[in-house]
């Protein structure tokens, strides 16, 4: 899943965007989805969400290995934390499903769908700003924020990365799997599972301590640190289309704000 999750070039609309407007746009739906709890109201976010993987022109194959795992995730973790949801207070309870001690209500699985859809209408936002934004543009964006330039590029560092150490992972492991080691279905329960995981695991280690001393070293070569700023390649700049998307984006997150203060307070539940 790793591995999808990394920048792909491109020159799409979401592409050619300053990257701090994608950072806003991330910002932006985290605020509108956290804001509602309406899943009529969040289920339109995730719609709007969704459309920018065809905008950013994203190749859905890529998508489709990050979407099913979290799908999984999403809708595990949304039950198991709100299936005993003790719905709305002062309002009667609809058991839909009831055995022994334990009563699953009708508000319990709306509030399970309303968080759901929180981080279904939160993902594609997400995706799309890895796979849209190259690190090093990531880093020129944090120090144009003001933050740190090595924490900028600790973020550069683990977004460049993560994708390449999952490969190595599938490498070694296939690696491993042609020289006769058992890795898909090892037997003794826990203890041989982790046996069969040392085959990969030391080698991953062991090669993710020789690219960090590389880097290490590069960095040091380069007198990284030395002094309190740096001068960067990259530079970013705003552009119309820039202001348009902010703008549209902050009044999103304005009339969901206004809407969960004054007009969807509560749990929506078609009761």
């Amino acid at each position: 899943m790793l591995v999808s999750f990394k920048y792909i070039h491109g020159d799409s609309l979401i592409h050619r965007l300053d990257v701090r407007t994608k950072l806003f746009m991330v910002f932006a739906y985290l605020v509108m989805a956290l804001s509602l709890l309406d899943m009529r109201v969040l289920a339109i976010l995730f719609v709007s969400s969704a459309m920018l993987w065809p905008l950013a022109k994203t190749p859905m194959k890529e998508v489709g290995k990050l979407l099913i795992p979290m799908l999984i995730f999403i809708a595990f973790f949304s039950f198991a934390t709100n299936a005993f949801y003790p719905g709305i207070a002062g309002k009667p309870y609809h058991i839909v499903y009831q055995w022994g001690w334990i009563k699953i209500s009708l508000e319990a699985l709306i509030y399970s769908a309303t968080v759901a859809l929180r981080y279904l209408a939160i993902f594609p936002a997400a995706t799309v700003f890895i796979m849209t934004t190259h690190p090093t543009k990531m880093s020129v964006a944090l120090a144009k924020l003001k933050i740190p330039y090595k924490l900028a590029y600790v973020m550069n560092i683990a977004l460049r990365y993560l994708p390449t150490l999952a490969l190595d992972y599938e490498i070694i492991k296939n690696a491993q799997r042609a020289r006769g080691f058992e890795m898909d279905r090892p037997q003794g329960g826990l203890v041989g599972r982790l046996k069969a995981a040392l085959p990969v695991m030391i080698p991953m280690v062991m090669d993710s301590i020789n690219r960090a001393e590389l880097i290490a070293d590069a960095m040091d070569l380069r007198c990284f640190g030395v002094y309190k700023d740096r001068t960067w390649y990259h530079d970013l700049k705003f552009t119309k289309t820039d202001y348009i998307v902010c703008t549209i984006l902050l009044i999103g997150v304005i009339t969901c704000i206004l809407l969960r203060l004054f007009v969807l307070k509560r749990l929506w539940v078609p009761v």
